[in-house]
């Protein structure tokens, strides 16, 4: 079976991320059935992962190097802050299925959710 690409290539930043995640989200079957306390476990797997992973991205990141160096250095950061990128990426998409899966399961409405959520950030 061939998998359908989704089709967001026009969509940029976080309006592309949310469209993602809600195709995802009512598409995929594992998504369907799946609930919070096993998309909970994804989270801290990938966060578990990515502090891992952190140490060495640090290592990357350029010191007092003499200019011979430079053309290494702006190599390694620019993968350091792709991988950077996808670690947290995979945190964000796991989080927002999460919200999804809660959503889902609790009876929120995508905006009573936001709106609660914002108002504990705020406080």
């Amino acid at each position: 079976v061939k998998q359908q690409r989704l089709k967001h290539d026009s969509l940029r930043g976080a309006k592309r991320l949310f469209h993602i995640v809600s195709k995802i989200g009512t598409s995929c079957p594992w998504m369907k059935s799946a609930d919070s306390e096993e998309m909970l476990e994804l989270v801290r797997s990938g966060i578990d992962e990515f502090r891992s992973d952190l140490f060495s991205y640090k290592c990357f990141l350029p010191a007092d190097s003499d200019k011979s160096c430079d053309s290494i250095v702006k190599k390694k950061l620019g993968n350091t802050k792709k991988n950077i990128a996808s670690g947290l990426g995979n945190i964000l998409f796991h989080v927002l299925m999460l919200e999804m899966m809660c959503r889902r399961e609790f009876e929120f409405s995508p905006s009573e959710l936001w709106q609660l959520m914002s108002e504990k950030v705020e406080k």
